[in-house]
């Protein structure tokens, strides 16, 4: 019986490698509320992680063995949910370090990898997506790309600006 469940686990497939895999339990938030998760949002990112398992690794700044989050603390909200509430498993997480010399270096530097440099443009968008024949519909309004909403309803050429 024991056996059957084995078989039967939900295991969130891990997408990518890094130079070490750590447990999810074993970050500690570094972002505070410097942004929301809204729950349709979550829904988003929970249909993502299933559908396309854990595809970028953690980036976080590790001091005195803490390993302090820069980058995954939205995933990392809905991962424990996914095996709190969901029962998944949840395997070792890769990880890439990034150095800093102290916790206000690495808070900066959380804020240099949430800015945004390069744009995207209603048409570079819709290029970018009809030259690779990516099909939107197909991935249910998963993506979110700032100051545009990818219309699912319609054909891939048309995006809308939202004001």
């Amino acid at each position: 019986m024991a056996k059957n469940n084995q078989q039967n686990a939900k295991i969130l497939r891990i997408e990518c490698e890094a130079k070490e895999n750590v447990p999810f339990e074993q970050f500690k938030d570094l972002q505070g509320d410097l942004k929301t998760l809204s729950e349709p949002d979550f829904n988003k990112l929970k249909t993502s992680l299933l559908k396309f398992g854990f595809s970028f690794p953690v980036f976080c700044w590790k001091n005195k063995n803490v390993k302090w989050i820069l980058d995954a603390h939205q995933r990392l909200k809905v991962i424990r949910y996914l095996k709190e509430k969901e029962g998944y498993k949840i395997p070792n997480l890769p990880t890439a370090y990034i150095f800093a010399k102290d916790k206000k270096e690495a808070e900066t530097k959380l804020l240099l990898l949430n800015s945004q440099y390069g744009k995207t443009t209603q048409e570079s968008v819709a290029k970018y997506i009809e030259e690779r024949e990516i099909d939107v519909k197909e991935y249910g309004g998963l993506f979110e790309i700032p100051n545009y909403n990818i219309d699912t309803e319609n054909t891939n050429r048309e995006l809308k600006k939202v004001s």
